[in-house]
């Protein structure tokens, strides 16, 4: 199968895709697909896209890139995949088709796709509830102002995993297959070099130890309060101590929680993973 949109693409092609020219699949299906109106033509590339499994509805694909779904079909919650998606492990989640298949070999796993930004949320849902034991990752695409996709990082809150995104200083708009034009598989694998360990599986005990570390961190009463940490609070923090006559600490943590509360309604936190959330 040598698809005209796959060698634009510079991807290869994958056995759970399919292709056919345009005029024997408007015979088949019994109507011309279109995008926006016009007619997709040439050498159609098709991807099945299933829902719990079941087949709800095809993305199809012509040599200019137009999309259009199968008339009828669903695609909510429903995605097509490289391959069979693994029961347990790492299951990355894309957008769209041959960004599904750079990452795919780049990574040497099956990846699956979304087809809509929309739908990243539903479908990432629908994965694990049919997986319980996979670790999702969601692969984002640029938006117009360099930034992960909106819809991308509400999904990546929604699903509480990780969200990985191609480089900033690619052009607004472009995916991680624009990226593996533009730099090669390797660029591609770089960028998933570093969600390894927090998809890595771990043992009931090593997380037991974890939350008791965070939950009950082993006390050091001579370590002093490191008061200078907080900048311009800190002399703020000495007046209060000095003044109620209380430990440095307490007048610390009093300034902090203050200072969080005053900010919470002007500005948004950025966790590490390039999600925003409400302060």
């Amino acid at each position: 199968m040598i698809t005209p949109y796959l060698v634009r693409k510079n991807v290869k092609p994958v056995a759970s895709l399919r292709e056919m020219d345009a005029e024997i699949l408007a015979q088949r299906l019994g109507y011309t697909p279109k995008n926006k109106g016009e007619p997709l033509q040439g050498r159609i590339l098709i991807a099945p896209v299933r829902v719990d499994g079941a087949l709800a509805t095809l993305e199809m694909i012509d040599e200019q890139g137009r999309k259009s779904a199968l008339a009828g079909g669903a695609k909510r919650a429903g995605c097509w995949a490289t391959g069979p998606l693994p029961e347990r492990g790492r299951v990355v989640l894309a957008e769209g088709v041959a960004t599904a298949l750079s990452i795919a070999e780049a990574l040497g796993e099956p990846v699956a796709a979304a087809l809509s930004v929309g739908n990243l949320a539903a479908a990432g849902e629908a994965i694990r509830a049919a997986r319980p034991g996979i670790e999702l990752v969601i692969a984002a695409d640029l938006d117009k102002t360099g930034h992960p996709h909106p819809e991308a990082i509400r999904a990546a809150e929604a699903l509480r995993c990780p969200l990985l995104s191609p480089p900033a200083d690619l052009l607004p708009g472009t995916d991680f297959n624009d990226l593996h034009a533009a730099r090669g598989l390797e660029a591609v694998r770089e960028c998933f070099a570093g969600v390894e360990a927090l998809t890595a599986p771990m043992s009931r005990e090593e997380a037991l130890s974890l939350a008791r570390e965070a939950l009950m961190p082993e006390a050091k009463p001579d370590t002093p309060y490191p008061v200078d940490a907080l900048g311009p609070l800190a002399d703020v923090a000495v007046e209060i101590a000095h003044g109620m006559q209380c430990d440095v600490a307490l007048a610390g943590q009093s300034v902090l929680a203050a200072a969080a509360l005053l900010a919470q309604s002007v500005a948004n936190v950025r966790t590490l993973d390039g999600a925003e959330k409400a302060a």
